[in-house]
């Protein structure tokens, strides 16, 4: 994997640099059953660091059949080490006309304390609002996860297949303010389908920084068509989640149906599952 290190200035006025990608993991769950210890219904997630304390994003719906208490975060890509998870978190929704907002879908787990000190190799991708925020129409972006066909897991192997995306913001979706669209042609014409890219990293090439977390994705005649939740909206529930309150709520508003201004709900922000 070529890098994509980038130097990014923090908040406090710190530069750091990091590549996105490698905070990158496939997701697997411990079946506890013996000679198939390892499963997936596909999916991907990814690592960060956020105010000193380590996080694993992802859907929720890549739960399918098994039990957050069976999901394995590893230390590294190919790894072997098991992060143990301390929390889930994840947005419900407050009124009955938010009950469909797609950035519900998103899950922020909250690792065990000693995930801080090193486990993680490289080191998960910090979050600040100098290396994470919005996109805008027309930016470029990437997009890296994991594909589910031709994942490997048996008693000997546990192996993943990892796309880039290079792909342009479409903006807005119509149907929730807080999700995006992102398309651009598929290079490689033996990618068939795009099943297991859910909870994947959108970096913003245009503007160096994390823009969103992948909730869909398809392929239509050679073209993929992504749509993604606003990191935007991620890092206010970041916030929330660290300093220990239980829900949260801005005002967002685009223009549909005569400019008319879209509320933000609050959303419940549980613990546990």
């Amino acid at each position: 994997m070529a890098t994509m290190r980038c130097e990014q200035q923090l908040e406090s006025g710190v530069w750091i640099t990091q590549d996105f990608r490698t905070a990158v993991r496939m997701v697997i769950f411990e079946t506890e059953v013996e000679g198939w210890e390892y499963a997936t219904e596909g999916g991907t997630l990814f690592v960060i660091s956020y105010r000193g304390k380590s996080y694993a994003v992802t859907c929720f719906h890549v739960l399918s059949t098994f039990s957050w208490r069976q999901l394995a975060v590893l230390d590294r890509r190919e790894g072997r080490n098991i992060a143990g998870i301390q929390h889930l978190h994840r947005a419900s929704a407050s009124t009955p006309d938010s009950e469909d907002l797609e950035a519900l879908d998103v899950a922020i787990l909250r690792l065990s304390v000693d995930t801080d000190r090193g486990f993680f190799n490289p080191d998960p991708y910090v979050i600040d609002p100098g290396t994470a925020g919005s996109a805008a129409n027309n930016d470029e972006v990437r997009i890296y996860g994991c594909l589910k066909g031709p994942t490997v897991i048996d008693e000997h192997t546990i192996s993943g297949k990892y796309l880039e995306l290079d792909l342009v913001d479409r903006g807005r979706a119509n149907s929730d303010p807080i999700l995006r669209r992102a398309e651009g042609p598929i290079r490689n014409a033996e990618i068939a389908s795009l099943t297991g890219m859910s909870g994947s990293p959108v970096f913003n090439v245009t503007r160096k920084r994390l823009c969103g977390v992948v909730v869909r994705a398809g392929i239509r005649g050679g073209t993929a068509q992504v749509w993604y939740v606003d990191f935007g909206d991620i890092l206010h529930r970041m916030s929330a989640i660290a300093e220990g309150r239980s829900s949260y709520a801005y005002d967002l508003s685009f223009p549909i149906e005569e400019k008319r201004k879209v509320r933000v709900p609050i959303f419940k922000l549980p613990r546990d599952d």
